[in-house]
């Protein structure tokens, strides 16, 4: 995989992940404050929000990073980039169709068990 496209699948994957981690914690620190009484539930629904519109913001900064990054790209770096795009799709798909077959396997295995 070439570096550009490599930076930019860190770079996705890393503010991905950082808006999903950052929103769990957030609602498991909130609910357990309110558990042990130290807030009450308006003042945690009230931080809850707060703190979902901070990560909010933080997301549409790092999707702006991107867009001036990818706005950036040459002709040719951009066409390797929609391939590499591509390349995933379809490996995605071919895995999900993978794992559609194991599971009718799975479901004849069971049934053929129940007819004995």
């Amino acid at each position: 995989m070439d570096p550009i496209t490599e930076g930019l699948k860190k770079i996705i994957l890393a503010g991905i992940g950082a808006v999903a981690i950052t929103a769990d914690k957030t609602t498991e620190v909130v609910d357990e404050l309110v558990k042990r009484g130290e807030i009450t539930v308006e003042q945690g629904k009230a931080l809850n929000n707060e703190l979902k519109h901070s990560v909010k913001s933080a997301a549409t900064a790092g999707k702006k990073d991107f867009e001036g990054f990818v706005g950036n790209l040459s002709k040719e770096d951009l066409e390797a980039l929609k391939n590499e795009i591509r390349k995933a799709e379809e490996a995605e798909t071919d895995a999900e169709n993978s794992a559609d077959d194991e599971e009718t396997v799975d479901d004849l295995d069971d049934a053929d068990d129940n007819d004995l």
